[in-house]
């Protein structure tokens, strides 16, 4: 069953390199993955010399623009924590995973009775730094066993600058503040 699902699984990737190689600027002889032209027609073997360096494509260069783009930082504090899934009962994948939560937050070392201080983020007018949370998906099985079933844990993952809305009001408000001001 396996091997005639992974037959199936790569007749379809050929047919999809076959259909993109027909379909694609390349020469016919030219192979995307190498970004070699290769000399002669037919197949050839990994090692062999017969190939000639293609010109330098002007794609290479956007990566080189990105260096460019600018640079930015996050408003808020953060600290990463890695946390490994030992289990006695259960073996998981990915083994490990990090979480990342604003530096005051009460979460960061369950042991520690840590004060849930309010990070502030811009001074003034004293915006706060929320946590985020995503949900991460895992899979695990008994250590006994091979079947894997499908795990989900909720984690922190980052650290938002964000306008308290208690403090200051609806933001719509001063941006419709913001706007009758450039009208005038």
């Amino acid at each position: 069953m396996m091997t005639k699902a992974t037959y199936n699984y790569c007749q379809r990737c050929n047919q999809s390199f076959e259909a993109l190689r027909k379909n694609s600027r390349y020469p016919e002889n030219f192979h995307p993955l190498l970004r070699v032209q290769l000399t002669g027609g037919g197949s050839h073997l990994p090692g062999q010399e017969n190939y000639v360096e293609e010109e330098e494509q002007p794609m290479s260069n956007v990566r080189d623009d990105r260096n460019l783009s600018p640079e930015y930082r996050s408003l808020c504090e953060t600290v990463t924590k890695t946390t490994e899934l030992r289990d006695t009962e259960y073996e998981y994948l990915p083994p490990l995973y990090h979480e990342v939560y604003c530096k005051n937050h009460a979460l960061i070392n369950n042991l520690q009775n840590a004060n849930p201080l309010i990070q502030e983020c811009v001074h003034p007018p004293g915006f706060h730094c929320v946590q985020k949370s995503k949900t991460l998906f895992l899979v695990r099985r008994r250590r006994n066993s091979d079947c894997w079933e499908p795990d989900v844990k909720e984690i922190a993952s980052g650290c938002d600058c964000m306008w308290p809305i208690s403090t200051f009001g609806d933001i719509i408000e001063h941006y419709q503040s913001k706007e009758s001001e450039l009208r005038n």
